[in-house]
């Protein structure tokens, strides 16, 4: 199954697909890719859960 995520950052908004399978730390490489803000600076907001970590799967 694929995830959709809309990041926003700055006056910037960009839609990423991701597996469910894939783990947090693969979502912040993405964004990493297509936005240029490095994982240690990504925050996630509006998330039901607040303790993740890179190693999470999605699901």
């Amino acid at each position: 199954r694929e995830l959709n995520f809309t990041i926003e950052y700055k006056d910037h908004t960009e839609v990423i697909l991701i597996h469910d399978t894939e783990t947090i730390r693969q979502l912040r490489m993405k964004i990493s890719d297509k936005l240029h803000v490095s994982p240690n600076r990504q925050n996630f907001d509006n998330w039901t859960s607040k303790h993740y970590d890179d190693h999470v799967c999605m699901f």
